[in-house]
C-alpha cells in the first residue's frame, strides 16, 4: 500500500471545534474538526464515572490523532473540551510517545491506580 502524500496541514484552534456524543452504552466520543481538514484531526473515546465526592472522571479508553496532525496541540484542544464536562481525565499512557505527551501536558500519576490524571483547575466549574 503506498504511503499517503505529506500534507501541509497546520492546526489552528481558532478555526477548530470539538463535537461529542454517546456511542453505544455509556461510551463517549470526542471528535476534533478543523477548517481545511478533509477528516477529523483527533478522536478520544472513553467513559465518565462519578464519585462520592461529587467529582466526575473521564476515563480514556483510546485516542487517535493522524500522523499529519500530530504535535500541533490537537489532543490538548480535545482535553480542554473534555474538562468542560468533567473534573478529571484519567488515562494510561499506552505508548512511549503517549507517556511523554502526558508528562508534557501536565498529567500527574496516581500512586494507587498507576493512571495518569489531568485535573481541571478552573474555578468556573464544569458545564451542565
Amino acid at each position: 500500500m503506498p504511503r499517503p502524500a505529506k500534507t501541509s496541514f497546520k492546526f489552528d484552534p481558532a478555526t477548530a471545534w470539538v463535537d461529542w456524543g454517546e456511542v453505544g452504552f455509556g461510551v463517549w466520543l470526542y471528535t476534533c474538526w478543523a477548517k481545511g481538514s478533509y477528516a477529523p484531526v483527533g478522536l478520544v473515546w472513553g467513559i465518565t464515572l462519578g464519585s462520592d465526592a461529587g467529582k466526575s472522571t473521564f476515563v480514556v479508553y483510546g485516542s487517535f490523532v493522524p500522523p499529519w496532525a500530530r504535535r500541533q496541540g490537537v489532543r490538548t484542544f480535545i482535553n480542554e473540551a473534555i474538562l468542560k464536562h468533567t473534573d478529571v481525565i484519567a488515562s494510561s499512557h499506552g505508548t512511549k510517545e503517549g507517556a511523554a505527551f502526558m508528562k508534557a501536558a501536565g498529567y500527574t500519576t496516581d500512586r494507587d491506580t498507576g493512571l495518569y490524571k489531568l485535573v481541571r483547575h478552573s474555578k468556573k466549574g464544569r458545564a451542565k
